[in-house]
């Protein structure tokens, strides 16, 4: 363009090193090493170390790929090699190496490493900590306000950076030249397959920052096209289940409360309603997906071969690079898992590498033989770089974690998928629950389903790789008019762990937090962007009232309002004409009966705390009792002598209501 032209007129071999020079003043590599680690105390974004020579970088790297660019459209204009044309048909180039690493290599102290410590300096203090700035430091630039203010506007649509880092990866790992061609590679030029290797992962390197920083609103999830954040269930149609006959399809997987969920595709029916369009709908309904659920959950490590678990899973190759190359599921070419191999291994000296060290996990050390304070294995990172960043492949790979439609059921076919992928499974499961932090009350996880489903439980067990994201606006781009988005975060006393994984990502910006073999608790649900907190509650009240559980102590679910909203849950339950009148949202009532269908399927009974029971409103614990007495005292008042709740669920459902016992105990201090 003509900007770039004037640009490069100001710019010589000398500017460009005095400029650096500049910029680096007295540092060198161990100081920068140190300042990157440290919380910036920079007056303004002009002032921080770390944000100067990123800026410089991408300055370069600007006029850089466009001078490529133009360079390669030309040759290819002219079918003729570069030096037989006339220079003045060219863009003058000067100043400008044929290659990234060359440029890289003339800035004095500076490396690969040294750039990703950089920008991971951005990210954890710029990006991530931007809002705790903008409260405390009212003059505080936006980070991206500030690069966009340097570099200039970038148009996502043009740009080919953006169009790199949001590349194909499978048409790039089928051919070679394809790859060459889109990174500017002359293989003649190069002498080793180690040095392409370089020069690649280095331009894909500026590809992500520049995306970071100059398209932080369409570098999410709808830039890449990631369907690592949604469960996509498919769901029969009416035809389909035509096609299966009378009978009705259940694929339910080993523990139903584990995975166990039903598409909830059709309206509330009149049940009475013998036409064939309202028995198709109710068949619909019934229908429990094995292909939904969030996986079953299988063991990988010699220990439990040697106790035989069921669930046991013997790794059908020696490690992660023959797997990858060889399995039957999904595989990649040598050239990109030494690429991500190289990456591992400059991840590993990074800072923010080098403060992945294990936890203390009680025996799992010694029965995965990972040492406290170890520190991460190369082989780790490459795995989760796979899943994050080759989206194809980590789509294809979790079929082997989860029940599919042929599999009828039968765990044995998972297990021989899941043999296929046993060391990518080994190596996410230890990096996130070694490397990984464990989940806190005040966290929360978003997560989208391609499809409204009926859950059996307010528990999740994600025995599937799980992509979550912590950031709401994230959230939203994956959202679609039939689907929901789940808002997660811990339940209980369990102990739950995820890694972020958004430093291994090329997409930071979606702020990913890895799940494998965890469980979570709903906490909303969004359905038609309309947040169902309030409900999720009210449900998650009832299954704790169900299940026998203490649930007074729990102030955010033990209200007289949500008790109230349950009454109408229940009267709803019973009479379907009440449903309009007590306004509750059709989906939400959908999860209700659900759940109230599926009492005995999960847990074989009701169990009723009477203890905790005794302290629910006058009106709910009239709905908990069986009502014989009760409706014979209200009798002889001349009140209601309705049926109560738990005695039509009983009946309904020929369902049994066992009481715990409960013991009580008293702790003292009797130190004074």
């Amino acid at each position: 363009t003509h900007s770039s032209m004037n640009e490069c007129d100001m710019l010589t071999n000398r500017n460009i090193i005095d400029d650096w020079n500049s910029i680096i003043g007295d540092n060198d590599i161990a100081s920068m090493t140190e300042d990157v680690c440290e919380s910036c105390d920079a007056w303004t974004l002009n002032d921080c170390e770390p944000c100067k020579r990123i800026l410089f970088c991408l300055s370069y790297y600007k006029l850089w790929i466009n001078h490529k660019y133009q360079q390669q459209q030309q040759r290819r204009q002219h079918d003729e090699d570069i030096a037989s044309l006339p220079s003045s048909s060219l863009v003058r180039e000067p100043l400008f190496t044929e290659y990234l690493c060359e440029f890289l290599h003339k800035l004095t102290h500076y490396s690969t490493l040294q750039m990703m410590n950089d920008f991971h300096h951005i990210k954890e203090f710029h990006i991530n900590g931007n809002l705790e700035r903008q409260q405390s430091d009212q003059g505080q630039m936006d980070i991206f306000e500030h690069f966009r203010k340097e570099l200039g506007i970038c148009n996502y649509m043009n740009c080919r950076s953006y169009s790199r880092n949001h590349r194909d990866r499978t048409e790039c790992t089928e051919d070679d030249s394809k790859r060459r061609d889109l990174y500017f590679i002359d293989a003649k030029k190069f002498k080793e397959i180690g040095e392409e290797i370089t020069e690649t992962n280095l331009q894909q390197l500026f590809d992500m920052v520049h995306c970071t920083l100059l398209h932080p609103q369409q570098s999410g999830v709808a830039g890449s096209n990631s369907t690592k954040f949604i469960t996509e269930v498919d769901v029969p149609t009416a035809v389909d289940l035509e096609a299966g006959g009378d009978s009705e399809q259940k694929h339910v997987t080993p523990d139903a409360d584990e995975a166990g969920a039903v598409a909830a595709t059709a309206a509330t029916v009149d049940e009475s309603d013998d036409s064939d369009e309202t028995k198709s709908s109710l068949q619909l309904q019934k229908v429990t997906l094995s292909s939904y659920g969030f996986g079953a959950q299988f063991k990988y490590h010699s220990h439990y071969k040697k106790h035989g678990h069921k669930n046991y899973i013997h790794a059908k190759f020696k490690n992660l690079k023959q797997e990858v190359l060889r399995n039957k599921l999904y595989t990649i070419c040598e050239f990109d898992y030494d690429s991500l191999s190289v990456k591992a291994q400059q991840f590993k000296q990074s800072y923010r590498g080098r403060g992945l060290q294990a936890r203390h996990l009680s025996d799992m050390n010694t029965i995965c033989r990972i040492e406290v304070n170890e520190a991460i294995r190369e082989e780790q990172v490459v795995a989760l770089m796979l899943y994050t960043n080759v989206d194809d492949l980590q789509r294809e790979f979790k079929k082997g974690c989860r029940f599919l439609a042929e599999d009828e059921e039968k765990i044995e076919p998972v297990k021989k998928r899941n043999a296929e992928i046993a060391n990518w499974c080994r190596l996410l499961w230890e990096s996130i629950n070694f490397y990984g932090e464990t989940v806190s009350k005040k966290q929360t996880f978003y997560h989208g389903l391609n499809c409204q489903l009926l859950f059996n439980s307010v528990i999740a067990a994600f025995n599937c790789p799980t992509s979550t994201t912590v950031n709401k606006s994230v959230a939203f781009n994956f959202s679609t008019d039939q689907g929901i988005i789940v808002q997660l975060g811990q339940f209980g006393s369990f102990d739950t762990h995820y890694l972020d994984v958004s430093d291994l990502s090329d997409y930071p910006h979606e702020q990913e937090r890895l799940f494998f073999q965890a469980q979570l608790g709903f906490e909303d649900i969004i359905h038609e962007q309309t947040s169902n907190k309030y409900f999720i509650k009210c449900l998650s009240l009832f299954q704790s009232i169900t299940k026998g559980f203490y649930f007074s102590y729990n102030t955010k679910i033990f209200k007289s309002k949500h008790q109230k909203t349950l009454i109408k849950m229940m009267e709803c339950a019973m009479d379907k004409t009440k449903r309009e009148q007590n306004k509750v949202p059709l989906y939400m009532q959908q999860l209700f009966d659900h759940y109230c269908s599926t009492i005995k399927t999960v847990e074989n009974a009701c169990w009723l705390n009477q203890q905790e029971c005794s302290k629910l409103s006058e009106k709910l614990r009239k709905h908990l009792s069986f009502g014989e007495k009760e409706q014979e005292e209200e009798k002889e008042k001349g009140g209601d002598t309705s049926a109560t709740f738990m005695s039509w669920l009983k009946d309904t459902y020929k369902l049994a209501v066992k009481y715990p016992k409960t013991i009580g105990r008293v702790i003292k201090n009797n130190d004074n």
